[in-house]
């Protein structure tokens, strides 16, 4: 049976190291001088909640005292540089782990949070650095944090279909040009891009089956324009929630939209919860990661915890865990690794992997 498989996981980050210590200090006191109106904020909506997770989920945000979330560094790209250096970067680093020739890549797709150009494919411009072949199907994808997912979902579908035997699916994030330091949630992000290779295999590992849900509900929680007006209107465009509403939504939810999509995982997969040797999951709070696991019926999975030296990545989170998981030994071939995710819009994702890279 062939299946999807990831051969290799590729990086590239930032190369300014940003510490806390970097925000003057009136700017970090700004920032706590907001946190007792939002904690009065969310605890104000906790009766009106309906499920003991949005609950818990708002009295975990309402109980954060730290202005920086639990991060204690996170990469930067340089101010001047493109997202397409990191990009193919990372696409390079992912194509010599496969050890694979350039010429056999004849599909690529890509995703930038933060974009060099707008109203462009910007996959052509990863296929020209590397100098692929002109054949090469290139095409990107915005599914923002779900990217990297939608990446696996398409490539699947046009492997299996043999529309393409070799894909590069590249992610990047550099929400460093959106965010101004005085915005509280400035310290919230790294800049990075990750890249993976995948082909079909037929060894019993790869993709072992991925479930979805869509709730348009919660659009505008996280966007990138001017707040006011459209996003190319007046004034530089920033990283805000266009609607606080939704925003909110969003967060409560968090918990419930993943049980939702791993239920319906396990459900219709073929893999049970007791054979599960990993848990990757989005990384946009502290506590997302363990109390996502506890959620789903894994809690007593190990997982990697990186959010406090990298922030939010965005769709380079779940590439980026599976490559530092191989890199430190805490993923070995064979290992079963369950993944959750969700992206603004809001979709949702649970999936699976049998880890065999090249």
């Amino acid at each position: 049976m062939h299946r999807l498989g990831i051969r290799s996981v590729g990086l590239a980050t930032g190369a300014i190291d940003r510490p806390n210590d970097w925000w003057p200090t009136d700017i970090v006191e700004a920032w706590r001088s907001h946190i007792p109106a939002r904690r009065a904020h969310v605890e104000s909506l906790i009766p009106r909640l309906r499920t003991a997770n949005e609950k818990r989920v708002a009295a975990l945000i309402a109980a954060t005292e730290d202005p920086f979330i639990g991060i204690v560094r996170r990469p930067i790209h340089e101010p001047e540089a493109q997202a397409l250096d990191l990009e193919v970067a990372a696409a390079r680093d992912a194509i010599t782990r496969a050890g694979i020739a350039q010429s056999e890549i004849d599909l690529v797709l890509s995703h930038s949070f933060y974009p060099d150009l707008l109203g462009t494919n910007l996959a052509s411009s990863i296929h020209e650095s590397l100098g692929l072949d002109k054949n090469c199907l290139s095409f990107g994808i915005e599914s923002a944090s779900n990217s990297f997912v939608h990446q696996l979902v398409i490539a699947e579908g046009l492997l299996l279909g043999k529309r393409a035997r070799t894909a590069l699916l590249v992610q990047s994030t550099v929400p460093s040009r959106l965010l101004p330091p005085h915005l509280d949630h400035a310290s919230w992000f790294g800049d990075m891009a990750t890249a993976a290779v995948v082909t079909l295999v037929n060894d019993g590992s790869g993709l072992l089956g991925h479930t979805h849900t869509t709730d348009g509900s919660t659009q505008g929680s996280l966007v990138a324009g001017v707040p006011g007006v459209r996003w190319h209107e007046s004034a530089p465009a920033i990283l805000y929630s266009l609607s606080p509403s939704a925003r909110d939504r969003l967060f409560f939810g968090l918990l419930d939209g993943a049980i939702e999509v791993a239920d319906m995982f396990f459900a219709t997969n073929a893999l049970r919860r007791e054979d599960v040797n990993l848990y990757v999951s989005h990384q946009a709070f502290p506590w997302l990661q363990a109390e996502s696991k506890s959620a789903v019926g894994l809690g007593n999975v190990p997982h990697l915890e990186t959010f406090s030296r990298t922030g939010n990545i965005v769709s380079c989170g779940l590439p980026y865990q599976l490559a530092v998981a191989e890199r430190e030994g805490k993923l070995q071939a064979g290992d079963n690794v369950f993944m959750w995710t969700g992206g603004s819009g809001m979709t949702n994702a649970a999936l699976a992997v049998r880890w065999n890279p090249a």
